[in-house]
Formats: C-alpha cells, structure tokens, sequence
C-alpha cells in the first residue's frame, strides 16, 4: 500500500507560474502516473477540491472547507475506488468544540484547523485501515500539541471497528524534534515512517535543504519497506513548495 501526504499549497496570485492554476494538471498527471493508493492533501481551497474530484477519477476524494461555511482550505482523503471500499468519513476541527465548524483553540492562530478520518475497508487485504489526515497551525507551538494531542485521544475512542490499523499523516508545521511531532510516538506509540526522509518544505526551491515538516506516522502493525518524496519537476515547475512525502507499507 503506497500513501502520500502533499500540501498543495493553496492557489495564490504571487506564486506566478507555480500558483496551483499552472500546476493543477502536473499535479494530476503525477498523481495518475504515480497511483498511490492513499492520499492525504493539505491546503485544498474548494476550487482546488473540485478540481482533484474531477480530475483524479481514480480516486475517491472526501473532506470539507474548515470554516463556518465549511469553504476555506480541506483537508482532503482521496482514495483508491478500486482498492478501499469507505466505511465512515467525518472531519473534526481541533478545538475544544471539534463538532463546530470554523471552531479553533484560543493558543493558535486565526486559522481554523482539522483532521480528516476516513476507515476503509481493503479489499485487496480484506482487512480495515483508518486513515487520519491533517493540518496543524503554522503559528502555535502549544495549539499544535493541542491538536495532536486531540487526534491521538480520538483514536483509542472509535466505536466502528476500533482495531482498525492506523495511520496519521499531514502538514505539521513543525521538526522532528519538536514536542508537537514526539507526541505522537511518546505519547500515542505511533512510529514515523517518514524518520529516513529529508526536508519536505522548500518554498518553490528557495530552501536547500529544505524543513522536514511532512510525516507520515502508523502504529506498529505497519512495515515500512519504502519511504522517500516526489520531487518531479516540468522545467521550472515545482508540483508544490512541499515536496510530498510517501510510504510504501504493509501489515505485519
């Protein structure tokens, strides 16, 4: 099972020739080329989602905006239809009141954020995996350790298949040494899988090397055989300022 986490960097003006505009079809070409079973995109504005939906027809592509109005950047699954049937899908925002759109931790910035979970049942195993794919502050080191902290109390708490193997991946805006990333092995016994892989975020080949700040974690059931980025480029092009992070994995 390949799965891939990719910040899509939101489409902005300023980008120039890499804003997401010029790049959505690389991005999809890659992505259709590449077929990973397993997607967890970062940075989606809805625009961007409605494009990856009709683009990526592979794929199953679940996720809501994270404000009132559930617009705003997703935090997006997509997944194989050939491979995953999807059992549940719902997205919580970390934050005292995760069932409240648009809700947030006072300790963070203005941004709302996060974290997708989808279970899917694979047919190729016939067994089920529950995907968790989110976005932490880019401001807030403490609203960072709240929202993992968050994700982690989620998980011992599921009702549908709670033995369900896991797997947290995402934009964590933050270094391996960090308590907001040590967490999730400390305290949630989750192993990054992602440990062997450099920098991640380099801005559009502005950083060298780059900020490893893109994981990839799951818990022990789960071999690592393969881990690296993607790092195509079409002249000039970046496919974002993150170079996505994947794993080839298997259960034990």
């Amino acid at each position: 099972m390949i799965v891939v986490s990719f910040n899509l960097r939101r489409d902005v003006e300023e980008d120039g020739e890499n804003r997401f505009e010029n790049r959505k079809h690389f991005v999809a070409e890659t992505i259709l080329h590449k077929q990973p079973d397993i997607i967890g995109f970062q940075e989606a504005l809805p625009e961007m989602a409605a494009f990856l939906k009709e683009a990526l027809a592979d794929y199953t592509v679940l996720g809501c905006g994270r404000d009132k109005q559930l617009q705003d950047e997703y935090t997006l699954v997509a997944v194989k239809r050939a491979r995953f049937d999807v059992m549940e899908m719902r997205t919580m925002w970390l934050s005292h009141t995760p069932h409240k759109p648009g809700s947030r931790y006072r300790e963070q910035s203005i941004c709302p954020r996060t974290c997708t979970m989808v279970l899917l049942w694979d047919l190729q195993e016939k067994e089920p995996v529950r995907i968790y794919n989110t976005h932490l502050d880019h401001i807030g080191s403490g609203a960072r350790l709240l929202g993992a902290r968050q994700i982690l109390k989620t998980i011992p708490a599921e009702k549908l298949m709670p033995q369900a193997p896991v797997v947290v991946m995402g934009d964590f805006n933050a270094l391996p040494e960090d308590p907001e990333v040590r967490v999730f092995s400390r305290e949630g016994s989750l192993v990054d899988l992602t440990a062997s892989v450099g920098g991640t975020f380099h801005d559009f080949g502005k950083l060298s090397p780059g900020e490893k700040i893109d994981y990839i974690f799951a818990d022990s059931r789960f071999t690592m055989k393969k881990a690296g980025v993607w790092t195509e480029r079409n002249g000039r092009m970046y496919l974002s300022d993150h170079d996505p992070v994947f794993v080839e994995m298997s259960t034990k």
